[in-house]
């Protein structure tokens, strides 16, 4: 853990479970310290939370120029809430949906 000014980073090289955590740090008196009072801090909770799983598939598998394509997200899962929205990028028009299944084809040939 590092702690700069009011900021703490910390990283785990362990499996944290989700939950509510208790950050708090002590410091250790100096040489001569007499006033160890501000030595430890309660800097409150830390609540950890983790991203959503994602898998779509789509179909066909090689579609055609203007052919109709399925992809297809339900497979995807928040381990800890649940997914609200699906958000799509297809070239550079974004599509933000709250069903799993969206379709959508390409007006040229390429790897998109």
């Amino acid at each position: 853990m590092v702690h700069t000014g009011s900021q703490f980073h910390l990283e785990s090289h362990i499996n944290i479970r989700k939950g509510v955590y208790t950050l708090w740090a002590y410091v250790w008196p100096v040489i001569n310290e007499t006033e160890t009072k501000d030595n430890t801090y309660n800097y409150g909770n830390v609540v950890v939370t983790f991203l959503p799983r994602v898998s779509f598939t789509y179909e066909p598998a090689s579609p055609y120029v203007d052919e109709v394509i399925v992809f297809n997200a339900s497979a995807s899962y928040d381990p800890d809430g649940t997914i609200i929205r699906y958000s799509w990028l297809f070239d550079e028009s974004r599509v933000k949906v709250t069903d799993p299944l969206i379709v959508h084809s390409y007006q040229a040939g390429g790897t998109h």
